[in-house]
């Protein structure tokens, strides 16, 4: 037996470092998945929803079917929210709930009584939907539909694309621009109290918005029903935060342009009508491009679209699990010291 005792502090490695390693170790063998969000749009020729691949694939034409002037579309989570402009008469408007795997009805009647709604945008528990009737933006709960404010944001012209960012509400207002039309207002999306009522303006019909970091991306429809000129809608590219023009006609030679959505460095585009030989037709078509750039990446990812409107992307829950795996890694305390 040894009688000269040594004490000293041994220091083990601390138990999370190891599940930070395993983690870390994980997450970089894992390879970038390929994209596998789904597409929705609003095609009111056919009264219904569509579902289809970011590839062009349709993986149901007719998800959610029987609707009334489908307008536009939102998803979170499983929740599919669908507008109807019903002719656009007045209380006759709605949104309806479906889910966005099945096309099962959650409530076809989830909120009701609006005036010529035409797009939806979620933030959080709030729900917006800009009616162009009654030319105004309401309020109202993402989860049980209870109205908050049916006229949260009033005194507008003709608003049709809404967006929410960083607590702001974007708003496309159509109209005569002596009358402050033709321009993106800005809100506040808690009080509905005025930003700014000329963010943007000079615009050409605007229609559909969308809001990516600091670039606001808004589709000028141009739409010429008269002399059926084809190719002369547009996207504009601008600063979310000041409202200057990055690049006015950032996409170019659309027809009659409504919908976009920007996901994952994408931008999507449809088009609802599309004029050949002066022949006015109600086939339109998907297109998908460069969101820093704007170069055509497929002008026709999708074609024979009838009458396509609103769109929205659903973006997969990611790989959870090695996520709280590194984070539970993280929470494990310090190191332990024992003597010897």
């Amino acid at each position: 037996m040894n009688t000269n005792t040594t004490s000293s502090l041994v220091t083990l490695p601390r138990a999370g470092s190891v599940l930070v390693s395993v983690a870390t170790a994980l997450l970089a063998s894992v390879p970038a998945p390929a994209r596998s969000d789904n597409i929705y749009i609003a095609t009111p020729l056919n009264s219904a929803v569509g579902e289809f691949t970011t590839s062009g694939a349709t993986v149901n034409a007719m998800l959610v079917p029987g609707q009334s002037i489908p307008y536009d579309v939102e998803v979170v989570g499983n929740d599919l929210y669908v507008v109807n402009f019903n002719n656009g008469a007045a209380g006759a408007g709605s949104i309806g709930k479906y889910n966005a795997t099945t096309g099962a009805v959650i409530n076809a009647s989830f909120i009701t009584g609006l005036n010529g709604p035409v797009s939806i945008a979620v933030s959080g528990n709030d729900l917006y939907v800009s009616n162009q009737v009654s030319g105004s933006v309401g309020k109202y709960n993402a989860t049980t539909g209870a109205t908050i404010n049916a006229a949260f944001v009033s005194a507008l012209i003709a608003p049709f694309g809404v967006a929410v960012s960083g607590g702001n509400l974007y708003v496309a207002d159509q109209g005569p621009p002596v009358f402050g039309g033709n321009a993106i207002k800005e809100y506040n999306a808690t009080t509905g109290a005025t930003i700014n009522a000329a963010l943007v303006t000079g615009l050409n019909v605007p229609a559909d918005i969308e809001v990516s970091g600091n670039d606001l991306y808004v589709v000028n429809n141009a739409v010429d029903h008269v002399s059926l000129i084809d190719g002369v809608g547009f996207v504009g590219k601008y600063n979310a935060t000041t409202g200057a023009t990055i690049n006015s006609a950032f996409i170019s030679g659309l027809s009659s342009p409504v919908g976009i959505a920007v996901s994952d460095g994408d931008l999507f585009v449809t088009n609802s009508y599309i004029f050949s030989n002066l022949v006015y037709s109600a086939i339109g078509t998907l297109g998908e491009y460069d969101a820093a750039s704007g170069a055509t990446i497929n002008a026709a990812l999708l074609t024979g679209l009838n009458v396509p409107q609103g769109l929205t992307l659903a973006v997969p829950e990611p790989a959870c699990l090695l996520l709280v795996l590194y984070g539970a890694a993280l929470s494990v305390p310090l190191v332990k010291r024992f003597r010897s």
